[in-house]
């Protein structure tokens, strides 16, 4: 909020330099600026939510900087003169019918007002600090809400509708498809959630937000009723999101503001607007107060504050610092102090911890005195699933893969789940849904996933994104890891699930992961709805030895997730052209089965030799029983195998497909040979020609 220092020195005694008082103001209270604007200088206050309260005013800042400077701080007294023949009760009445969300509603009638251009002084402050002049009367209730931090606002009495003239004043919830237009000539459509001020016909103003057209002052009016109310911070809140409204006065409604500052906004306004509009001020107001405000007390013990704050504050400083803050003091015994909070701090004031932060930052935690700490500081003990989460998303990151946050709702409705082969029986649902799209939650990932992707292949022609997050499930739930690719690149090979499955594997060795394996799926392959995934680009993520003659294969092997190409006809029903391949790991079963420890291993002095291998296969042969063979063939020597090409055209015979390896031999005792090399290979060779359906080609 911005304030004028001119204004602010109405109300305190300020002997020190703009500049000077914004240091201090930094320092004790919240972010300051300060900027010359003609003979004045406007300070911007970032005002945080727990002040808002009362330091969203000029009064409230001033009594602030009194404090803070040691400087004498006075409130102005509002004087104005009562017509002692006329009296508001004679032709205005309330009906507060939500006395929840209206919890005070003062109303006065002022007649013979003349409305014209504000004077100088009042329209230089309110331009001075970021408000648009009106006109005087208006100018005057805005003027009060900046000094006070109490909006205000004042209707036309003539326009209101009236019954042997008399205006009855409405306070209610509105009515399903009730509209109104405001003072900006905007039209709102409104329903029962949001606070209204109506007179006898129809809304004349969004309680707490906005004034409506219909009661607009104009250079003709005459009589004003003058409106100083308070409401509830959670419904002002909720209908300016609504709406999508929000004014000055929403600012401070929905902060909180005391009841107890109505009357003293009122008599500021009544005052202001008689002193430049003239007119008479009937006697008397309307005061609907059915529930006083509460009291705070706290009780407050010194030796207790000297051990929270770190430092011995004089008991003298203390009683004077709370005292400039508004506080009244009572002595209980020689160490405790009862405290009372004034009315504006009834908000923020309710345990002894919120009287140490006054006192610490009005006396000045810069001298506080550092000490060392007197206990002992241990490592917090490591959480080995978040460690697990941090290297995966560092790892994925560097692959280029991009990380989302889904819901933890499915992002489809019930009709839209059930076309996509989703068991809604199976699915825990939520009993207050926001929409119908947030009513079941996910039992896996890879919807949200999947739909995320559709949206950015909108505007990409690769997307590679990954989610760590919880599932849910009748018997519980847990931690999943999902990662995604698909891509706009046409060719024929389409490699989205041979690239993913190097993604998966290269994720698997940088974490610890050994003898990492993929297996034919099985008829419910992994957790997951088999109809989601393609029938034949699928398959089990495995950790234990490949070798399934191996007597440890039942002590090792163990599923830890699924990895596929999605379904073409859930991605036709998706709207997705794009082939989509998707792994989908379980995260609570991957940090069981990984190497916590990791060993360096030291490099080979001797130079790798490199050579290139093509196979002719029939395409229904899975790849890892290729790579199986070469490896094994390849022995010890055979340091590093990759994939680099899987080609099917016409070029090559009918149902068949071919691989492209790269073998790189090393040895760590010598230099191999040129016909060390080609030794191996042909061994490689004669095991891959062992079957009749595979061809080398050479």
């Amino acid at each position: 909020m911005k304030f004028s220092f001119n204004w602010l020195k109405d109300f305190v005694d300020i002997k020190i330099r703009p500049e000077k008082l914004a240091e201090f103001l930094n320092l004790r209270l919240a972010e300051t600026l300060a900027e010359k604007h003609g003979k004045d200088y406007i300070f911007d206050i970032s005002i945080l939510p727990n002040r808002a309260h009362d330091a969203l005013s000029h009064i409230g800042m001033a009594r602030e900087i009194s404090a803070i400077i040691n400087s004498q701080f006075q409130i102005p007294n509002s004087k104005f003169q009562e017509d002692k023949k006329l009296k508001t009760k004679d032709y205005l009445d309330l009906k507060i019918e939500n006395a929840k969300f209206c919890p005070r509603y003062i109303g006065r009638v002022i007649d013979n007002v003349k409305v014209g251009p504000s004077p100088k002084w009042l329209k230089g402050r309110i331009e001075a600090v970021g408000l648009r002049s009106i006109n005087n009367i208006v100018d005057a209730t805005n003027y009060v809400m900046l000094e006070t931090g109490q909006p205000l606002h004042v209707f036309d009495f003539d326009k209101l509708e009236k019954n042997k003239g008399r205006v009855v004043i409405f306070v209610r919830n509105a009515k399903k498809g009730e509209k109104i237009t405001t003072l900006d000539k905007e039209k709102y459509e409104l329903d029962e959630s949001v606070l209204m001020i109506a007179d006898a016909q129809e809304p004349i103003a969004i309680a707490g937000i906005k004034g409506g057209k219909k009661a607009e002052i104009d250079v003709k009016t005459r009589r004003v009723v003058l409106e100083a109310a308070n409401f509830d911070p959670v419904s002002i809140r909720r209908s300016s999101k609504k709406l999508n409204l929000g004014t000055d006065a929403s600012l401070r409604f929905g902060q909180g503001i005391s009841p107890e500052l109505v009357k003293i906004a009122e008599e500021r306004a009544s005052a202001l607007i008689q002193e430049i509009g003239g007119g008479k001020i009937f006697k008397g107001v309307k005061d609907f107060y059915p529930k006083k405000q509460a009291k705070v007390f706290v009780g407050l013990e010194l030796d207790w504050l000297e051990k929270f704050l770190g430092v011995k504050i004089p008991e003298s400083d203390v009683k004077k610092i709370l005292k400039s803050l508004g506080f009244k003091l009572k002595p209980l015994n020689k160490n405790k102090i009862l405290v009372e909070a004034p009315f504006w701090r009834v908000f923020d004031t309710k345990e002894p911890p919120d009287l140490a932060e006054e006192i610490g930052r009005v006396w000045g935690y810069e001298k506080i005195p550092e000490t060392p700490a007197r206990a002992a500081l241990t490592l917090p003990k490591t959480n080995e699933f978040r460690d697990l989460e941090n290297r995966i998303e560092k790892n994925l990151l560097g692959m280029g893969f991009s990380q989302v946050l889904t819901y933890s709702f499915h992002v489809f409705s019930a009709d839209k789940l059930r076309e996509l082969g989703e068991n809604l029986a199976d699915h825990l649902a939520v009993q207050n849904p926001t929409s119908p799209e947030r009513t079941w939650l996910r039992d896996s990932l890879i919807l949200n996933i999947v739909e995320a992707a559709s949206r950015n292949l909108k505007n990409f022609d690769e997307v590679r994104l990954f989610e760590i997050g919880k599932i849910y499930k009748s018997n519980g739930e847990k931690t999943m890891l999902t990662g995604i690719l698909a891509s706009k690149k046409t060719s024929i090979q389409n490699n989205e699930f041979f690239e993913l499955k190097g993604v998966a594997s290269g994720l698997m060795e940088s974490l610890g992961a050994e003898d990492v394996w993929y297996d034919d799926s099985s008829p419910t392959p992994y957790d997951s709805n088999a109809s989601l995934w393609h029938p034949y680009r699928m398959a089990e993520i495995k950790i234990g030895p490949a070798d399934k003659k191996s007597e440890k294969i039942r002590e090792h092997k163990e599923e830890v997730g699924f990895l596929g190409e999605i379904n073409p006809r859930i991605l036709e029903k998706l709207d997705i052209k794009e082939r989509v391949a998707v792994f989908d790991i379980d995260l609570e079963k991957l940090g069981k089965l990984i190497q916590k420890e990791f060993y360096f291993e030291p490099f080979s002095k001797y130079p790798a030799v490199r050579r290139d291998l093509s196979v002719l296969t029939p395409n229904n042969t899975r790849l890892e029983d290729v790579l199986y063979i070469i490896e094994t063939a390849g022995g010890s020597l055979l340091f590093d195998l990759d994939v680099f090409d899987i080609y099917e055209g016409p070029e090559l015979p009918e149902g068949k497909i071919n691989f492209a390896f790269r073998l790189v031999f090393q040895s760590f005792e010598k230099t191999l040979t040129a016909d060390e090399i080609d030794e191996k290979m042909k061994i490689i060779i004669k095991a891959l020609e062992k079957n009749p359906e595979w061809e080398v080609r050479k």
